[in-house]
């Protein structure tokens, strides 16, 4: 019972100093991890819209590419233009503060 209790403390201690490491990394390349999610986020807009035009609504697949790539490209210079990640996640703390 007290080795199962001890390899309980040692993982939790294993997993805290993987916490540890996770942050300092996230700290170290902040705006690359922002990046890189919205710019996946941009390719899945991209990949839905050309699905659903061209799967779903049988249109011609250089159509629903233009089109799939004009609006990812909108989606990301709206991003943009609204001052990135740390702006919305102000505005949403704010929004939700007001609620409550």
């Amino acid at each position: 019972m007290i080795l199962l209790l001890y390899n309980i403390f040692e993982l939790e201690e294993t997993v805290a100093n993987g916490v540890q490491w996770l942050i300092k990394i996230y700290h170290q390349y902040q705006y690359f991890w922002k990046y890189a999610l919205f710019g996946f986020m941009a390719a899945l807009v991209n990949v839905l819209v050309f699905w659903v035009l061209h799967s779903v609504l049988a249109e011609h697949y250089l159509f629903s590419n233009t089109i799939a790539w004009v609006l990812a490209t909108l989606f990301s210079f709206f991003y943009q233009q609204s001052g990135g990640l740390s702006v919305q996640i102000a505005r949403l703390l704010a929004l939700v503060s007001r609620v409550h």
